[in-house]
């Protein structure tokens, strides 16, 4: 669980980096944000139910 949260993390980064290079615009990578951001959460639940 713990090697898919350090991975939603570097997305973030990279998808960060698109943005700040402006190899993408911001709107152009809002729904994979929304869709780690979602994702991310449901990882974080998932750990804390199994008490990991």
């Amino acid at each position: 669980m713990y090697i898919s949260k350090g991975s939603i993390a570097e997305i973030e980064t990279q998808l960060g980096l698109c943005v700040r290079f402006h190899y993408a615009e911001k709107d152009a990578i809002r729904d994979s944000m929304e869709l780690y951001m979602e994702v991310g959460k449901m990882i974080n639940s998932l750990v804390y139910k199994l008490n990991i």
